[in-house]
C-alpha cells in the first residue's frame, strides 16, 4: 500500500511541476485543458485511496475518468501535430549548422532572394508549396535554404509561409476585390487549406481572431 500512494503521490507531483511550468512559461497552455482535470481526478482517487484503502468507492474514475482523460490526451496531441506541427515539435537547433560551408555572404544573398520571392512573386499563396520547390526555384540546395530560414530568419519554412500567407490577409480585407468573399475565401486565397491552421496561426500573429479582426477593421474604416 505504501509503493501505490508513494507512486500516486509521486504521479500528483510531477503534474503540478509541469501545470506550474506550463503557466510560468506562458507555452503550449492547450495542454492545461487536459492535464488539470487529469491532475484533480487523480488527486481525488489518491485522497480516496489514502482515506478508504481502496479504490473501489471511486471504481468508475478508476476505470473510465483516468483514462478517458487520457485518450483526450491523446486526441489532442495528434490534433496538434496535424493542425499545427511546428507549436509542437522543436524547432531546428541551430548548432546542427556549425559545420557547414556556407558562408555569411552567400546566407545573405539567399535570404535577399527569399525574401524577394516572397514579397514580389508571393510563392507562399501556393498552398501546396514546399521547402524543396522554393529551393529548386532559387538554384541551391534544400539544406541551405534551411540553415538560412533557422539561422538567418530565426524560423523555419512552414511559420514563415503562415507568416506572410497571415499579412497578406490582411491585405487582402482592406481590397475592394474581396469585400465579397468570405474570411475563409480570403484565407484560401492567400494559401491556407485549414481553417484550424489559418486562426491559429492568425490568433498567434495577431492576438484576435481573423472575425475580430475584420469587424475591428470594419469599424476603423
Amino acid at each position: 500500500m505504501i509503493g501505490e500512494i508513494l507512486a500516486g503521490v509521486t504521479l500528483l507531483v510531477y503534474l503540478g511541476y509541469t501545470i506550474y511550468n506550463i503557466i510560468k512559461n506562458k507555452k503550449e497552455r492547450w495542454m492545461l485543458f487536459f492535464i488539470v482535470p487529469y491532475a484533480l481526478l487523480n488527486l481525488i482517487d489518491e485522497v480516496s485511496f489514502i482515506i478508504t484503502k481502496s479504490h473501489d468507492n471511486f471504481s468508475f474514475l478508476e476505470s473510465y475518468g483516468i483514462i478517458g482523460i487520457s485518450a483526450v490526451l491523446l486526441y489532442m496531441i495528434l490534433f496538434k501535430l496535424v493542425v499545427s506541427p511546428t507549436s509542437v515539435l522543436p524547432k531546428a537547433d541551430t548548432k546542427a549548422y556549425k559545420t557547414s560551408s556556407l558562408s555569411k555572404s552567400k546566407a545573405e544573398a539567399y535570404k535577399r532572394e527569399f525574401l524577394r520571392l516572397m514579397d514580389k512573386e508571393k510563392l507562399f499563396t501556393n498552398s501546396n508549396i514546399t521547402v524543396n520547390q522554393v529551393a529548386q526555384r532559387m538554384g541551391i540546395p534544400r539544406q541551405y535554404l534551411s540553415e538560412v530560414l533557422n539561422v538567418y530568419l530565426k524560423s523555419n519554412f512552414q511559420d514563415y509561409m503562415n507568416k506572410y500567407r497571415a499579412e497578406e490577409f490582411v491585405e487582402c480585407l482592406k481590397d475592394e476585390k474581396f469585400k465579397n468573399y468570405s474570411i475563409m475565401g480570403v484565407a484560401n486565397e492567400v494559401g491556407f487549406k485549414s481553417k484550424s491552421s489559418f486562426n491559429t496561426t492568425f490568433k498567434r500573429i495577431y492576438g484576435v481572431t481573423p472575425s475580430e479582426f475584420k469587424k475591428t477593421l470594419a469599424s476603423a474604416i
